[in-house]
């Protein structure tokens, strides 16, 4: 996984500002990714699944969106919060994109935000 998270940062066109591995245990696998150039999505909770390949020998299913899309997310998705609280972060710029929505998504899982 961090080999996939390297070779994102990598994308000069694309930045990446944080990487959460969600649901570790599956046997698929899951990533969430702040991508601060992707326009405004509906669905940014949604994830985008590639088959695996040669380079990736898993199944990816990929969530990317902006950090104010993310956090519709999980502020929508009682589980995608849950995921994410419990998530491992691989990769974040200084910022901290990462921090702060596993934040918001741990309040949410533990009553102390509002979901929905």
């Amino acid at each position: 996984m961090l080999e996939l998270v390297r070779a994102h940062k990598a994308i000069e066109d694309d930045p990446l500002t944080a990487a959460i591995w969600i649901r570790r245990e599956d046997r698929e696998a899951w990533l969430v990714e702040v991508l601060p150039a992707l326009a405004h999505d509906d669905a940014p909770g949604q994830p985008v699944t590639f088959n695996a390949s040669r380079s990736f020998r898993h199944r990816l299913n990929l969530i990317a969106s902006n950090e104010d899309g993310l956090e519709r997310a999980i502020r929508h998705d009682q589980t995608l919060a849950s995921e994410i609280a419990a998530g491992e972060i691989l990769y974040e710029q200084d910022d901290q994109p990462g921090r702060r929505l596993q934040s918001i998504a741990t309040e949410i899982v533990h009553g102390h935000a509002r979901a929905g």
